[in-house]
């Protein structure tokens, strides 16, 4: 695979992830502001809940190597 090929799939392949991974960084603080004025959480807050526990689960059983 050339160079160039590498870096285009990987900026691609890694380009979803990254804007993930910032908008549950934003989430997460409007998330624990939430909690803390004992406000109605959004859709999108029990959304981020969710892909975390969701992520930190398959995630868990990938480094375990369970099935």
């Amino acid at each position: 695979m050339k160079l160039s090929e590498f870096l285009l799939y990987g900026t691609l392949g890694m380009l979803p992830r990254t804007i993930l991974s910032v908008w549950l960084g934003v989430e997460a603080d409007s998330f624990v502001t939430a909690l803390n004025s004992g406000s109605e959480l959004s859709i999108f807050q029990i959304g981020t809940v969710l892909l975390i526990v969701v992520s930190t689960v398959f995630l868990g059983r990938l480094f375990l190597g369970k099935k």
